[in-house]
């Protein structure tokens, strides 16, 4: 009687390897969230042109299109080349000011803009800080959200919206984080490099192709199953970097309402292209210095990610490629 107990076991302890088995492998097809991933909206129709009409499915508003800081001005031309948007927070002006001087001189002349994309803060310091910025440069794009680790998909997603919005003239689009140093010519001599076809849709940085696992382990990226059961993520761009044309802006912007915001930025944008039948590829990764390494190749590269510790050292060690502005 106890062998034929085990014997009806073993059906489930073969399931249960299975399982482990897809998991560990990370199998592309077992990691498929097109049709999944909330909501279970078909989006390839926004690629091929197409809109989303549904009795089952609203549009989501994940954030209201109000600013403290909104910087019109910076896109009433047309023409536009190149769009920064740097990821910044209220506090870490200094970061800013650096960018300004090196990197961020030759993003915001000629046919190039730059903007710096904040949330909203209690420091009254910092606020305050943040007013005279704006007075000064008009570069500032601050939401009415929380400026905080768990909001940065909300920061993501206003930045995206608001250069659908007001910004739509610009070919290109460079999401950025403020502890990134950029070889601005290096990403100009790629962009205009690219054949046409490739330019209109081109979505690229260092992207993770492995489909790593979520962690279920107790850190501050520890994932429940409530929050994400899908066993591994999609191809996806790590956060640092983000080259993308204006259309795929647009077409970005246009999908956002349709898919559940993830605490994750980078992950929730490779969700959404997993979602758009967008094939994410590592073709342009050495391009992209995640580790900080990078500024020793600096002529080769296009952006060095430095970490808050490191941004000021790698500034000064490029300060001549970058043509720091004194003044």
């Amino acid at each position: 009687m106890r062998s034929f107990k085990y014997i009806l076991l073993i059906p489930s302890i073969l399931c249960f390897i299975l399982y482990l088995i897809k998991i560990s492998t990370n199998d592309s097809s077992w990691c498929k969230i097109r049709e999944e991933y909330p909501f279970n909206v078909n989006l390839e129709f926004l690629r091929r042109g197409g809109s989303i009409h549904s009795k089952y499915f609203e549009r989501a508003d994940w954030i209201k299109n109000e600013y403290i800081h909104n910087p019109l001005e910076i896109c009433l031309s047309h023409g536009i080349e190149i769009l920064s948007v740097v990821k910044s927070s209220p506090g870490n002006f200094q970061n800013r000011k650096a960018i300004r001087k090196s990197w961020g001189n030759s993003a915001s002349s000629h046919r190039n803009r730059l903007i710096f994309s904040l949330g909203s803060t209690s420091d009254l310091t910092h606020q305050i800080h943040v007013d005279r910025e704006m007075e000064q440069y008009e570069d500032i794009l601050q939401g009415t959200f929380q400026d905080t680790y768990k909001n940065l998909t909300l920061k993501t997603i206003n930045s995206i919206q608001w250069t659908s919005r007001y910004c739509s003239s610009a070919k290109f689009v460079l999401f950025v984080d403020d502890d990134v140093i950029v070889n601005f010519k290096n990403l100009e001599n790629f962009l205009w490099q690219l054949p046409l076809i490739e330019r209109e849709q081109l979505i690229t940085g260092y992207v993770i192709t492995e489909y790593p696992s979520p962690n279920r382990f107790e850190t501050k990226f520890a994932l429940s199953l409530d929050e994400y059961r899908h066993p591994c993520y999609p191809p996806y761009i790590s956060g640092p970097v983000v080259v993308t044309s204006g259309k795929m802006v647009k077409l970005f912007a246009d999908a956002i309402p349709y898919v559940k915001p993830f605490v994750f930025e980078d992950v929730y944008l490779g969700i959404i292209a997993s979602k758009l039948g967008i094939k994410l590829s590592p073709v342009h990764n050495h391009l992209f210095d995640p580790s900080g390494s990078g500024v020793y190749n600096w002529s080769r590269i296009i952006s060095s990610h430095q970490g808050k510790s490191m941004v000021f050292e790698a500034f000064k060690m490029i300060v001549s490629d970058l043509h720091f502005v004194t003044n």
